[in-house]
């Protein structure tokens, strides 16, 4: 989770985010809500790393697809959702997020103006390369395993797929909010 609760960089001292950003052995996870990461500096992270070396990922958790509201953990904290999807607690510490990867996407297409096929590459196939799983996952090409997302104008899902068959349709969905997170 670049940047998120890392010490900031500093003109005397880089701390881990610095150190992370100048090294390019080093691929980075970014949460592209706008919450966790200001767009100035994803806009930084991504002219430092390329889109080689981002992974997008999510902070959703347990609260995601929730209202807005107030909901308790397990532990007894109570977190709140605000209506921008931002997760925090009552001391106003975020603590994730109900957004997804593709709300994420939407922002840097539509927000950053970045190119559909980077932001691809950064949500798919640089975590397949990751995982070590590029020979059958991350891409759309012959002898893959047709894992598939349809979207529509407004990056929300329409239909998904794995390893070719339709897993998802937005015309036959189910309940998907978590039943433990009320």
């Amino acid at each position: 989770h670049n940047s998120n609760a890392m010490r900031p960089c500093h003109v005397r001292w880089v701390s881990v985010l610095g150190a992370v950003l100048r090294d390019l052995r080093v691929r980075c996870e970014l949460i592209p809500d706008f919450y966790h990461v200001c767009p100035e500096m994803i806009q930084i992270i991504l002219r430092m790393k390329g889109k080689e070396n981002v992974l997008l990922v999510s902070d959703s958790g347990l609260m995601s697809g929730n209202p807005a509201g107030k909901y308790r953990y397990a532990d007894g904290r109570y977190v709140f959702i605000e209506k921008s999807g931002l997760v925090h607690l009552e001391n106003g510490t975020i603590s994730g997020s109900s957004k997804y990867v593709l709300f994420g996407i939407g922002n840097l297409v539509e927000k950053l103006g970045l190119p559909m096929e980077d932001v691809i590459v950064m949500s798919a196939l640089v975590p397949a390369r990751v995982l070590g799983l590029e020979a059958t996952k991350g891409s759309i090409l012959e002898g893959k395993d047709a894992d598939l997302a349809v979207i529509d104008d407004n990056y929300e899902s329409i239909a998904t797929y794995v390893e070719g068959s339709l897993e998802y349709d937005v015309n036959h969905k189910e309940d998907l909010m978590n039943p433990e997170a009320k």
